[in-house]
């Protein structure tokens, strides 16, 4: 019989800081069944040693061929994994979190929404979900197992979104300043979304085209089989420079770095075009003044 039913997933790649987070759980009562699931290659002997005298069973799955947009691909395979082998371990209920994340009061999380569980997947709420439909961050998923495995067991990606190509980042860049679109809404293979898209095929419901028609059935859709919680609530250190613990949350710095990372492009991108389009001006005006001259002079 376990003494906990509830098993806490480590998924993703494996790094020195993911051993320093792994210690920090195992510090709570609750923590007692800790699984990692990375892909083969990412732990190296030193690292397995140090786990395996912390207790922790690690889950190794091939490295898929194509990661997928912001490896998503890495994420379902992994991630189905590991919950795969919890529930043949005889757990009812999982939270999983990133390897690259510490949350500080995940055992708060846990406790304070084990009531919910049963008929919701607890994650953390996206900085707009109305604004970017179908978005739900993958920082924590909380729930049955059974909830979960329906979640990630989706066919792995192939979607040409995930090289983005100038022509994709023009148009992302372009559409952010498009009330009706925005960098996620046309784009199913971004991960967080791919995986809401395919949890929502497993309910028979398909997704409608058009913004707010998508919208209407997200706000539906997320209210009705997802518990989410503010990102304020959530003390999370991250190994990503674009985290902060401020006061208006960690989503919010990440949207602000991409906002960023996006007028750079956009400002790169006009610049150069301009100044070639200004260089060819500037040659026609050289020949226009030519012209000019022999009709003034004849």
């Amino acid at each position: 019989m376990l003494k906990n039913e509830i098993a806490i997933l480590l998924q993703g790649r494996f790094t020195e800081e993911t051993i320093n987070t792994i210690e920090c759980y195992l510090k709570w009562s609750i923590a007692e069944n800790i699984i990692v699931s990375t892909w083969e290659g990412s732990v190296d002997s030193s690292m397995k040693r140090r786990l395996t005298e912390l207790g922790i069973h690690i889950i190794y799955s091939p490295d898929p061929k194509y990661p997928g947009y912001r490896n998503v691909n890495r994420q379902i395979v992994s991630t189905y994994a590991g919950l795969t082998w919890a529930k043949c371990q005889g757990y009812t209920h999982l939270i999983k979190v990133r390897t690259d994340h510490n949350i500080e009061n995940l055992d708060s999380i846990i406790r304070e929404y084990k009531g919910v569980i049963d008929g919701k997947i607890v994650a953390i709420q996206s900085q707009n979900y109305f604004k970017f439909p179908f978005m739900i961050n993958d920082f924590i998923f909380y729930s049955k197992i059974d909830n979960l495995l329906m979640l990630f067991d989706a066919e792995l990606s192939t979607s040409s979104n995930g090289d983005l190509g100038v022509g994709t980042r023009l148009y992302n860049l372009v559409s952010h300043f498009n009330n009706e679109r925005n960098l996620y809404n046309d784009n199913p293979a971004v991960a967080e979304k791919y995986l809401l898209f395919n949890y929502i095929s497993k309910h028979g419901i398909e997704v409608p085209k058009g913004f707010k028609r998508q919208s209407i059935l997200s706000l539906y859709f997320i209210n009705r089989y997802f518990q989410l919680i503010n990102p304020k609530d959530v003390n999370l250190k991250s190994e990503k420079k674009y985290f902060a613990l401020e006061y208006n949350g960690p989503l919010q710095e990440y949207l602000v770095t991409l906002e960023e990372k996006r007028m750079k492009f956009l400002l790169k991108f006009v610049s150069y075009y301009s100044l070639d389009v200004l260089k060819k001006l500037s040659v026609h005006f050289k020949y226009l003044v030519k012209i000019v001259k022999t009709f003034l002079y004849k």
